[in-house]
């Protein structure tokens, strides 16, 4: 494995298993691929790297230094899912996207049992990414911010009850 400097995001569907728990299956994994094309699409345009999907969430990376690029980029999937799930039936129109940003050393590689490896990335800005996704909205630890610092309108929080986060007030 290899340590970097990246910047992780979690991008996970709130409210989702209410959304999802009555519906047909081909319409559960129907909505879910359409999420996942719509990470796609945005890390694409923005040059984000995906690591992977668990579930109704999407971890994704970008390089050091894209701080910005990847607050921007996570901004944009919330407006691309938020247009989405209005063209959906009711059930998928009360869920939104919660979006965690972390920025700090990692290990990259693949990890795993030596005969069903995948490629993975570990440290704690994934964790922390992770968990600022239990708060609603865009959140941003506190390395993140400093990169980007005077760029987004932001209001201090504190999510899981340690984490310094900080929320970005979106507009419109």
């Amino acid at each position: 494995m290899t340590t970097k400097t990246l910047t992780v995001c979690f991008a996970d569907i709130d409210r989702f298993l209410a959304a999802t728990r009555s519906m047909p299956l081909q319409d559960f994994a129907t909505f879910l691929q359409g999420f996942y094309e719509l990470v796609g699409e945005v890390l694409i345009a923005h040059n984000g790297r995906f690591t992977k999907y668990v579930a109704d969430a999407a971890m994704a990376t970008f390089d050091e230094g894209r701080e910005e690029i990847a607050v921007r980029a996570m901004l944009a999937l919330r407006r691309s899912y938020r247009e989405y799930v209005g063209k959906l039936g009711r059930e998928a129109q009360n869920t939104d996207l919660n979006v965690g940003i972390a920025t700090g050393p990692v290990l990259v590689g693949e990890v795993g049992h030596p005969r069903m490896l995948s490629y993975d990335v570990l440290g704690a800005p994934v964790g922390i990414a992770a968990t600022l996704t239990f708060s609603r909205g865009v959140l941003l630890d506190e390395a993140t911010y400093h990169a980007v610092a005077g760029r987004f309108t932001v209001q201090e929080d504190t999510v899981a009850g340690h984490i310094h986060a900080y929320r970005i007030i979106e507009q419109g």
